[in-house]
């Protein structure tokens, strides 16, 4: 039930010297459907990303709800 109601901020990285936090929005990768790069407690191995965005350091934190992959502010 966690996984279906859990609410998460995508994967950041901060970026003092320019004032900036990076936002990876990610997905799990599983080598075309074979779930065979998953780990035996069922995370990937491998992630991949189709967006980063740059936000100043102090912008309000984005989170989705886990399995949909919408991001959206948190207030």
């Amino acid at each position: 039930m966690y996984l279906l109601t859990a609410a998460e901020a995508p994967a950041t990285r901060e970026l003092p010297e320019w004032g900036l936090r990076a936002e990876y929005w990610v997905d799990g990768y599983t080598g075309g459907g074979s779930y065979d790069d998953l780990t035996a407690s069922g995370s990937y191995l491998y992630l991949q990303t189709d967006q980063v965005r740059l936000y100043p350091v102090d912008a309000p934190v984005h989170v989705a709800r886990a399995l949909t992959a919408r991001y959206r502010r948190w207030c």
